[in-house]
């Protein structure tokens, strides 16, 4: 079922003994839902704590999953404002936390995981040559 709920057949007997030790043997089907337990897939993520502006973030995008899914990463500022983060963007110089969420493929068996980590952007050092 896709609700989080899995349905569970079973029978039991009920075996009822009468005073004269004779038993008499009834059954009965019981349907139920129990709530599906799903896995928690592991992910491995290292990010560098500090890079310059004018970097991509490309090379902070190689999270990996322990089963088959997809990743979605965004910097959330320090002011709490959240950016959509792809292989080609480049972030201003600031404090960012980036969130990275895996989906797994198998949705009905995995469930999603998000990691987190602090990243500080900071201002690329510019030559002064106008003393040349």
């Amino acid at each position: 079922m896709r609700d989080g709920t899995k349905l569970l057949r079973y029978t039991f007997l009920a075996l009822l003994v009468m005073p004269i030790a004779i038993g008499y043997a009834s059954t009965r089907q019981v349907i139920s839902s129990l709530p599906a337990v799903k896995a928690i897939p592991a992910i491995k993520w290292s990010l560098a704590t500090t890079i310059s502006d004018g970097t991509t973030m490309a090379s902070s995008m190689h999270a990996s999953g322990s089963v088959p899914g997809s990743f979605s990463y965004t910097a959330v500022t320090s002011d709490g404002i959240s950016v959509p983060v792809e292989e080609d963007t480049v972030l201003t110089a600031g404090d960012y936390t980036i969130v990275a969420v895996f989906t797994p493929r198998d949705e009905t068996r995995f469930q999603s995981v998000t990691a987190t980590v602090p990243l500080t952007i900071t201002e690329a050092v510019k030559a002064n040559l106008a003393g040349r």
